[in-house]
């Protein structure tokens, strides 16, 4: 009854309270056990070989490393770059710095020539010369090379034969001799039966037309003679002064041929719709277009430029004054303000 009493009231029994010193006693000596457990283990790693220096050699403090940078070539295998100090200053640690710069050092291969603008060259204002690769590029092409000139301008050309200039702000170009300006161009090529034996010279002169054209400029070209056939450039109905451009329309020329009737009216109607500065129109006199016709041309034009290009056999027909008879071509030339030019097919050009 007296040992449960005393559980109640919260008491230790005696027989507890013997063996409770027993085991709190020796606490305090298993701490310091462990403590110098710690330290003997903490001693015999700093007496491990990866914490000490090597027999003979010098450990001195803030020591230098670095990172090289290896360029691996068949000239000169050897790195580029010095090598770290202490390298040169132990050579036996020099095998385990080599493979950690091995394991870091980027390869560089190829290298890369870079130039840099010459400090001595001259300033330039606005657009400069025409850079060394495109001219090489045009002279490949069997094209003048046409320079830049004034200070931020663009090269020009004369204004040909014709009264006025093409509208628009562009490079000038030129065919047969009659030179114009503007931003659109249409060339309109009889391709008729009675064009075989100059066709081809039509197509060397419009190639090297186009060589003057830069990439700010549209054009599109049409072989006409039953019926205008337009070159192709995939969805776009107009090209431009590029050369991939210039490519395409080349590649096209071969498929056209002399062949059919003419029908000057409907060729020109079709490149008036393409809203023109200035049409280069190359055909012969044969079958005059009439006033009327004419008329309803120059109704179309919307400031459009007609330079007409007329091919003939022999010296062209004159009158009693000795000069030139006028003809279809030049009254249409002299209407929307374009240039005129004779070219003989037996014998060269003559204006």
């Amino acid at each position: 009854m007296a040992s449960a009493a005393d559980h109640r009231s919260g008491e230790v029994p005696d027989w507890l309270q013997a063996r409770s010193a027993w085991v709190l006693a020796p606490s305090w000596f298993l701490s310091g056990v462990m403590h110098l457990a710690a330290a003997w283990i903490l001693w015999q790693l700093a007496q491990s070989p990866g914490c000490q220096a090597r027999r003979g050699e010098q450990v001195s403090e803030g020591r230098e490393v670095g990172i090289v940078v290896r360029e691996r070539g068949p000239e000169d295998p050897r790195e580029v770059g010095a090598s770290p100090p202490a390298a040169e200053a132990n050579p036996s640690a020099s095998t385990d710095e080599t493979r950690v710069e091995a394991a870091v050092a980027p390869t560089i291969s190829p290298e890369i020539p870079l130039s840099l603008p010459s400090v001595e060259a001259p300033g330039v204002i606005g657009l400069g010369p025409m850079p060394a690769f495109a001219a090489q590029a045009a002279r490949g092409a069997g094209g003048p090379v046409v320079q830049n000139t004034g200070l931020g301008g663009r090269g020009e050309f004369g204004s040909g034969q014709g009264s006025r200039n093409g509208a628009g702000n562009g490079n000038g170009t030129t065919m047969y001799g009659v030179t114009a300006k503007g931003r659109r161009f249409v060339y309109v090529i009889d391709r008729s039966s009675s064009m075989t034996d100059v066709l081809r010279s039509a197509k060397n002169e419009l190639m090297a037309s186009l060589r003057r054209l830069d990439e700010s400029q549209e054009f599109q070209v049409i072989f006409f003679n039953n019926s205008p056939h337009e070159l192709k450039k995939n969805r776009f109905v107009l090209f431009n002064g590029s050369e991939s451009d210039r490519q395409l329309v080349e590649d096209q020329l071969s498929g056209i041929s002399a062949s059919g009737g003419t029908n000057r009216v409907l060729a020109l109607e079709t490149a008036l719709e393409l809203r023109p500065d200035v049409i280069y129109f190359l055909t012969d006199s044969e079958d005059e277009m009439t006033a009327a016709q004419r008329e309803g041309i120059r109704k179309r034009l919307r400031g459009a430029q007609i330079n007409c290009i007329e091919f003939g056999s022999g010296r062209p027909v004159t009158g009693p004054d000795g000069k030139q008879a006028p003809n279809f071509l030049h009254k249409l030339a002299k209407e929307s303000g374009g240039g005129y030019a004779y070219f003989d097919i037996t014998g060269g050009a003559s204006r």
